[in-house]
């Protein structure tokens, strides 16, 4: 689960609220779970797997990968969802091209 908003003081955040309210909830149903904040990755744009150097989406993904569950929350602004949130979903984009390439 990511909270989308810069607060490196982590101050108060109505998203990390919302996250933190939703994990208490699953705690009730022995869920592990985890908040990583993308706003603290340096995730690279284009729409592949890993862009290269510096690029720290693939240690997201892993992440992705072996989860059962996963809640994405962002800011809404001006009636769209937060840049940092469209290129996670750019990334994931490479999942779709490696199923039909691979099967898996």
């Amino acid at each position: 689960m990511g909270t989308l908003k810069p607060n490196k003081k982590r101050e108060f955040s109505h998203t990390a609220t919302l996250c933190e309210l939703v994990i208490e909830d699953l705690r009730r149903y022995n869920v592990k779970s985890e908040i990583v904040r993308l706003v603290e990755y340096d995730i690279k744009p284009g729409v592949e797997s890993d862009m290269g150097r510096g690029d720290e989406w693939p240690a997201i993904l892993k992440k992705v990968l072996a989860s059962d569950i996963i809640v994405f929350a962002t800011p809404i602004w001006w009636g769209i969802h937060s840049s940092l949130i469209q290129r996670v979903i750019e990334r994931m984009d490479a999942l779709n091209d490696e199923l039909l390439e691979t099967g898996k």
